[in-house]
């Protein structure tokens, strides 16, 4: 049965090498044949090896680059003199960033192996690392090397043509435009480029770089520059990429709209309100648009007008969890319960201020209708969203609307008698919230739901 089972297992092994190279169906069906060799012979280092990589390639299709790289070193501490393994790495430690590990790898690749003229995606990678860690030199040493083994491509062309922009300051937008066009996955590259050189203060580089894409790609690469550059607290890239984008589109709502969301987590409260209200001129009709108005009144300004845009956000279609949480508020606040039902008919979507008050109101809804159970769950999702809000936020105008609507919905559950009552109460105490009798003696939130868009 032993020798059976081993057999079988060299069967699978030698079939799933066959398999591997017949596109991405290949590559799952060799897996799978991997997996079920190493369970009738588990200790063959080549099969884990093998199964190893393939498990990478899975994980890179799916996303997560970075438990590809961790598979890889796997297999490559099995199958140490396999090519294909360590120019995967090289390229995966690439697209994590990591430049210097990807440096080591694929330098130790091209003195070692014999077959590197077979890998047009390590020339690339070992290129694209040296542009970003500043060896602009070596970028032309490697592709005159690819050159040597017929390896050309529109990466290797588009990279040549970065690095020597670093080098001499100036870029020619005609040579990348081409690159794109016959390369369309190259833009990646391009807009990567941009937002590097945007952020190291080399805008006029950045400028060009995008010039060479046309004009509705500049639009989108601007931005996802900007939603980028606002993800890392990068306020002043932000602002560029605005600017940039307004001489493309002058009559277009978003740069008002990046400088309004500038100005909230800088707290500049009213100029975020002007901003906003500039972009509502451009596109009255843009729910994302009346959202950031309603957000903007919220936080600094006045709460009525915040829930007027609100109102009109939602008449859009929009599935904002921030408009819809605070227009259920309000109409909770006037016990209009079966309109505020009506406002989560459909799933909301938003950050952590919004589910913050999408979650507070839709608990509070629960448990006017006594479905403790889920009031609790709910509860506990807007409390996570509270504790998540980023430090720019201004809590203090936050909490008091949040706060009245948990305190209320944990409380009714808590007094209940149900079998949730205790988990209720224990919520109650850990977010420290007032009981109702300390709301209507004035001591709680309570106070301020009347004015907190009503």
């Amino acid at each position: 049965m032993v020798i059976f089972n081993k057999l079988l297992a060299k069967l699978l092994f030698w079939t799933a090498q066959g398999v591997m190279m017949v596109g991405r169906l290949g590559q799952q069906a060799a897996h799978q044949l991997l997996t079920l060799s190493t369970v009738l012979a588990p200790g063959d280092e080549r099969t884990l090896g093998w199964l190893r990589y393939t498990s990478a390639v899975l994980a890179s299709r799916r996303g997560d680059t970075a438990r590809a790289v961790e598979l890889l070193r796997e297999a490559s501490r099995l199958l140490p003199d396999n090519v294909a393994i360590q120019v995967n790495l090289g390229v995966a430690l690439t697209m994590l960033n990591r430049y210097e590990q990807a440096i080591e790898v694929l330098e130790r690749v091209l003195k070692t192996s014999s077959d590197i003229e077979l890998e047009a995606s390590l020339w690339s990678a070992l290129a694209w690392s040296y542009l970003r860690t500043g060896r602009y030199a070596k970028v032309a040493t490697c592709q005159e090397q690819a050159d040597e083994f017929g390896i050309k491509s529109p990466e290797l062309q588009l990279i040549g043509e970065l690095a020597r922009g670093c080098q001499h300051g100036r870029l020619h937008p005609d040579v990348i435009g081409g690159c794109v066009a016959k390369r369309p996955r190259t833009l990646g590259m391009v807009l990567d480029f941009a937002d590097w050189q945007a952020r190291s203060g080399n805008r006029r580089l950045a400028r060009k770089a995008l010039g060479g894409l046309p004009r509705e790609i500049q639009m989108r690469g601007l931005g996802i520059i900007a939603s980028s550059a606002l993800n890392d607290d990068n306020y002043e890239t932000v602002l560029w990429a605005a600017a940039e984008y307004g001489k493309l589109a002058e009559h277009s709502a978003v740069p008002a709209m990046l400088r309004s969301e500038v100005a909230l987590r800088r707290g500049a409260g009213q100029r975020a309100i002007e901003q906003a209200q500039r972009a509502v001129k451009l596109e009255p009709h843009n729910g994302r648009v009346l959202e950031q108005l309603g957000r903007a009144h919220l936080l600094y300004g006045d709460r009525e007008q915040a829930a007027r845009a609100f109102v009109e956000c939602l008449a859009t279609g929009s599935d904002s969890a921030l408009a819809g949480g605070v227009v259920a508020m309000a109409l909770l606040s006037r016990d209009e319960v079966k309109k505020a039902r009506l406002v989560f008919r459909s799933g909301r979507r938003g950050d952590a201020l919004g589910c913050a008050y999408a979650h507070a109101a839709h608990a509070l809804l629960m448990a006017r209708q006594q479905r403790w159970d889920e009031a609790v769950k709910i509860a506990q999702f807007s409390w996570e969203s509270v504790q998540d809000l980023p430090a720019w936020t201004p809590t203090a105008r936050v909490l008091p609307d949040v706060g009245w609507m948990l305190g209320e919905a944990l409380t009714q559950c808590a007094q209940s008698g149900s079998p949730h009552a205790q988990a209720a109460a224990e919520l109650l105490a850990e977010m420290a919230l007032p009981t109702q009798e300390q709301e209507s003696s004035g001591q709680g939130p309570a106070q301020n739901k009347d004015r907190a868009c009503s």
